[in-house]
């Protein structure tokens, strides 16, 4: 999954892992020029692989081109080189360690093999400073092998976790498919309970009237009518449930919503004004709670909803609505004619990265409308 087609969660805990390794090791690498260079060269010596290796490390979840992979590993390890030989700062292997660090972290496998292979290079190559600078040793030695297999440690640890996470976002988006996939499979199945009969039963009295017509022609008009009006019983009851007008009730609709959101991995609170909307209002603030449920299932990245039930109406706001302007949704749409045949306003409201949708209706307009 490339960068553009993560979900919203993800681009943000990657920018801020990101922002953190940049911030941490550009802030090391820049203490290290200061302190650990002695003279006006050195500077300039370490400061081409350190900055090579913080820009490895802003990539650490993007592809390398295999080309700049190498280059970056080169330059650290000629850096680690000269460094060594002449004892300039133990802290000269940061470009070689977090370039490899990094490139080990992306391996699809034998990840260890090669972190102890770069733990070892770097300690042969400090044994360079045995050579005329021994009394030194100790840092070239032990210290700059150790931050390697700490460095190595730290970014294979947070490839680890950003598979586990991803995994987890993977498998919340399948269980909210398969959600809206069981609410589909129950208006299929409202639908079959309302045609299926129906249709058998208009079957047998065509076939019935059929042997009647010549035989019997004024009964046979009466179970024409018979059919005639089922037939319009049945479009009746067919858009009800099109448009959601079939007797739903609140309570039903409300755990309905909660098993949905349990299953996506979403937190839902309820909270109950006095004993919330009364029983005029009830089938319609089922409707609204039913479309904001799919609309959150569907079209925002939410971790969190809150249900506000009230004695005038209802409210549900959801966080990770996705930026730009308020959406036109189709189902809000439609429902809200119905609710302001009712007496009441549907009002829909982003902000923040937040979605409010609002139901408030006149108790008096309600109970006249039903």
């Amino acid at each position: 999954m490339s960068p553009t087609q993560e979900p919203l969660p993800l681009r943000r805990m990657r920018a801020s892992v990101t922002g953190t390794f940049v911030v941490v090791l550009g802030v090391y690498a820049g203490v290290t020029l200061v302190i650990a260079s002695a003279s006006w060269w050195q500077p300039l010596l370490l400061a081409p692989s350190m900055i090579a290796a913080v820009w490895t490390a802003a990539r650490w979840h993007t592809p390398i081109r295999p080309l700049a992979t190498v280059s970056t590993l080169a330059l650290g390890e000629a850096t680690w080189l000269i460094a060594s030989w002449l004892a300039i700062s133990p802290a000269a292997a940061f470009g070689l360690s977090v370039a490899g660090a990094v490139t080990i972290s992306k391996l699809p496998g034998r990840r260890g093999t090669f972190g102890a292979l770069l733990v070892t290079t770097v300690l042969a190559t400090g044994l360079l400073s045995l050579v005329e600078h021994s009394d030194q040793a100790a840092g070239y030695l032990l210290i700059a092998p150790l931050i390697t297999a700490v460095l190595v440690g730290v970014f294979w640890l947070n490839q680890l976790a950003w598979q586990m996470f991803a995994e987890l976002d993977a498998t919340r988006r399948a269980e909210t498919e398969l959600a809206l996939v069981k609410e589909r499979f129950r208006f299929a199945t409202d639908l079959h309970d309302i045609q299926g009969h129906t249709l058998h039963v208009v079957k047998l009295k065509t076939a019935l009237v059929a042997r009647l017509i010549r035989a019997d022609p004024d009964t046979a008009n009466d179970e024409l009518r018979q059919v005639q009006d089922l037939i319009a019983q049945t479009i009746t009851q067919t858009r009800s449930l099109a448009y959601g007008q079939r007797k739903i009730t609140l309570v039903g609709e409300l755990e309905n919503a909660k098993n949905l959101f349990e299953a996506a991995g979403i937190q839902a609170n309820v909270t109950r004004d006095g004993n919330g909307p009364a029983s005029a209002l009830d089938e319609y603030a089922s409707l609204v709670l039913r479309e904001a449920t799919t609309n959150i299932l569907r079209h925002a990245q939410a971790t969190r909803v809150g249900i506000t039930l009230g004695t005038a109406g209802i409210s549900i706001t959801n966080d990770g609505a996705a930026p730009g302007p308020t959406p036109r949704l189709r189902g809000l749409a439609d429902l809200q004619q119905r609710v302001a045949d009712a007496g009441g306003t549907l009002t829909v409201n982003r902000a923040s990265g937040t979605f409010l949708t609002a139901a408030v209706f006149d108790s008096d307009d309600a109970g006249t409308n039903r």
